[in-house]
């Protein structure tokens, strides 16, 4: 229901009875996922209140200068309704306030989690029935999910990108046990940095979580794992070659903003959800 109820919301039979909530990231000066925090945030005070959300203007912050900026330049807009409320003029549209819900036309200004009425299948999800479920779900991750898998819906133009991604990393047809997402460069000064061999442990305990693989190294264990990466991990991962790697490697720091950039980060995304598991 949860994902009907976002189609139905993006996609109204009428783009003039619409109301709508305006969301807004060109002048986020973050990283993409910032930025897609922002927007997941908007839409998800949408939804609770039923409205349609549209991205305006309809451009990322900083990422694909070859192209404007466009955010459909990677992906598809995020409501077919996008263009009438381009076009309505400026003065027609309020600060949101869920105590004024006769307001055709609102832009969001809140950060944060939305303290107000959760729709019905929220409720359904917290209710006591799911205490034995294994893991319980989790409101807010399953709108968020919902909400980030029809935002990120790749136009044609990424969606060969992502195949040609996929072909680069000889991916086709083959299956990966385990993805590895080291994360570096630009986090150095945020988060303790941790080698390789740490990130390993965690590797050889989903893949044989009965076996001591440190005192076993030296045969191979038929496993596929795949690296991603901001920093080339090639020379690293030869030390384990009891597993089979691939290495993704993100390209150098200096070009993170372009359209190739994120082309490639969105098809590294992609990929590291296949496999059975993450570290």
């Amino acid at each position: 229901k949860l994902v009907a109820d976002i189609r139905d919301l993006q996609e109204p039979g009428d783009c003039r009875s619409a109301k709508y909530l305006a969301c807004q990231i060109e002048h986020r000066q973050c990283g993409f996922g910032c930025q897609l925090h922002a927007l997941t945030d908007c839409m998800v005070a949408a939804v609770l209140a039923r409205r349609t959300a549209v991205l305006l203007p309809d451009r990322l912050s900083q990422y694909g200068p070859e192209c404007g900026h466009q955010w459909e330049c990677f992906f598809l807009p995020i409501s077919s309704c996008q263009a009438h409320a381009a076009a309505v003029e400026r003065s027609a549209w309020q600060p949101f306030d869920p105590h004024r819900p006769h307001l055709q036309y609102a832009y969001y200004m809140r950060w944060g989690e939305d303290p107000y009425r959760a729709p019905d299948y929220v409720k359904v999800i917290e209710s006591p029935r799911f205490d034995a479920a294994a893991p319980k779900p989790n409101a807010a991750c399953l709108i968020s999910g919902a909400l980030l898998t029809w935002v990120l819906r790749p136009n044609a133009r990424l969606t060969g990108a992502i195949a040609a991604r996929r072909q680069q990393l000889q991916m086709e047809g083959v299956k990966f046990d385990v993805a590895v997402h080291v994360r570096r460069t630009d986090k150095s000064s945020e988060a303790q940095l941790y080698d390789l061999k740490l990130y390993m442990v965690h590797v050889d305990h989903f893949v044989g979580p009965t076996e001591y693989h440190h005192a076993a190294y030296g045969r191979h264990y038929g496993k596929r794992i795949l690296f991603v990466s901001d920093e080339d991990l090639a020379h690293q991962v030869k030390g384990y070659d009891m597993y089979t790697s691939v290495v993704a490697f993100s390209g150098p720091q200096h070009g993170r903003y372009s359209r190739h950039s994120l082309d490639v980060l969105i098809s590294d995304l992609l990929l590291m959800v296949e496999p059975q598991y993450f570290v």
